[in-house]
């Protein structure tokens, strides 16, 4: 069709593609500072909200009116076998959606698709494009990777039960407890003030170590911390850089 034929044109011009980029970005920059000034949560129907609220219907009606275009450039087949493309009509309409319906509570989690908008520009910026299909790429052999560092972690997890149990019941008094006490290890969290590694006796005025939480924590920091994970990090480095260099 002529007209089709001409939308196309125009939608992946180098001016529409950059006009519809700014607008996501403004989006994006309106979200992150209604999140700051106007928390949600507290239902606060203040002018800025209502400001807020106006705003974000003229950038949800952009959006629709851009998608419109999309769509029809495209239709039907090029469309719909577009993975992008698809990305962008499920925001696009659960953004319209939770707009429509901004008072039922059942559709409030649709709100959080607002906020997601901004990845559309990976469309629309081929590097972007680049580092997204080369982390898809990575994923298998980064998963690879992570399967090792869970089991040796369930196996800590265990021993931190077997070991611990009696000392901190309420951090090692069940495997999930162990599990989220040696997770909160590995994000550089306190270790349990009761548990310390070496105590002060206050009636002797000396230091004692406990030998078994200090090899306990020292193998596992070593371990898993320092050792697995950064193997993940380099499976993770090495395929993108081979997915990046077979990109091009």
């Amino acid at each position: 069709m002529k007209w089709q034929k001409r939308i196309r044109v125009l939608y992946d011009s180098v001016w529409f593609e950059s006009l519809v980029g700014f607008v996501v970005i403004g989006n994006f920059v309106l979200n992150a500072v209604q999140a700051e000034t106007e928390p949600l949560a507290l239902g606060d129907k203040s002018q800025a909200s209502a400001v807020y609220e106006k705003l974000d219907i003229c950038f949800t009606v952009f959006f629709l009116v851009e998608l419109a275009l999309n769509m029809f450039s495209r239709w039907f087949w090029d469309y719909f076998t577009d993975v992008w493309c698809m990305f962008d009509l499920v925001v696009i309409l659960c953004s319209a959606i939770s707009l429509a319906l901004e008072q039922l509570a059942s559709v409030s989690i649709l709100r959080v698709f607002r906020a997601i908008r901004v990845l559309r520009l990976i469309r629309r910026f081929s590097s972007l494009r680049t580092i997204m299909h080369s982390i898809r790429l990575s994923i298998i052999p980064v998963l690879n990777a992570l399967l090792m560092v869970m089991i040796v972690l369930a196996i800590y997890t265990i021993f931190g039960v077997y070991l611990f149990v009696e000392d901190s019941p309420e951090n090692f008094g069940a495997f999930t407890l162990s599990l989220c006490t040696l997770f909160n290890l590995m994000a550089f969290q306190v270790w349990p003030r009761e548990m310390s590694s070496v105590r002060y006796d206050t009636a002797t005025g000396t230091h004692s170590m406990d030998l078994k939480v200090f090899l306990f924590i020292v193998s596992f920091t070593a371990i898993v911390t320092w050792t697995l994970l950064q193997v993940v990090v380099a499976v993770l480095l090495d395929n993108f850089m081979e997915s990046a260099a077979s990109e091009k």
